[in-house]
């Protein structure tokens, strides 16, 4: 059950490190959902930030969700 939802923009970031992002998904909340907002260079790095919230046991473990939103795709 999804209890709440955390946005998270880093389309001011260079690189997903800097940008802390390990940290925010190991912090948040069983249940609750992380909406990760990037810039169109970021897009690529998409696919590396769901791996993260795969293969990170303790994520997965906690069924936490991780949404990522291009700016270019949002209304």
């Amino acid at each position: 059950m999804i209890q709440g939802k955390k946005v998270f923009d880093i389309r001011e970031a260079c690189c997903l490190e800097s940008a802390g992002l390990g940290k925010r998904l190991r912090e948040l909340p069983s249940g609750e959902v992380l909406e990760v907002i990037m810039d169109k260079a970021m897009k690529e790095m998409a696919e590396e930030i769901r791996v993260f919230s795969i293969i990170n046991g303790d994520i997965s473990r906690r069924g936490t969700i991780l949404r990522v939103t291009s700016k270019t795709n949002m209304s």
